[in-house]
């Protein structure tokens, strides 16, 4: 990642995480989340449930919106949304639009272009 994307945009920042202590980070994110304006999640499914889930249930609110009221991209992969929808679905409402990525280390990766759309393989 560019420094200039890490140094400026980037949360949770490099020194969250970059520490190897998943249980750690999660609880830095946590920590850390009612003073970052988030309009923009990426990452696997599983770990972005938990980390939303424990930010919804640290600060006792209603949906995330209460705490990143611009939320609005999730950029998923990795691993199928297919069995995380419904769970999905109860953090994000309609809200949030969804972006599937794959990256494979054979030289080729895939990428939704269009929200509403298939994705395409490169």
């Amino acid at each position: 990642m560019p420094k200039w994307i890490s140094s400026l945009r980037y949360k949770p920042g490099q020194k969250i995480s970059r520490r190897q202590n998943w249980e750690e980070r999660i609880k830095l994110i946590v920590e850390n989340a009612p003073h970052w304006d988030v309009g923009m999640v990426c990452g696997v499914p599983a770990w972005v449930q938990i980390v939303l889930e424990r930010i919804i249930n640290q600060y006792n609110l209603n949906s995330i919106y209460d705490i990143w009221p611009n939320l609005g991209i999730y950029i998923h992969g990795g691993v199928s949304i297919e069995p995380y929808k419904e769970s999905f679905k109860k953090l994000f409402g309609d809200k949030v639009t969804y972006i599937e990525t794959y990256m494979a280390s054979e030289g080729s990766f895939g990428f939704q272009a269009r929200p509403d759309g298939e994705s395409n393989l490169f």
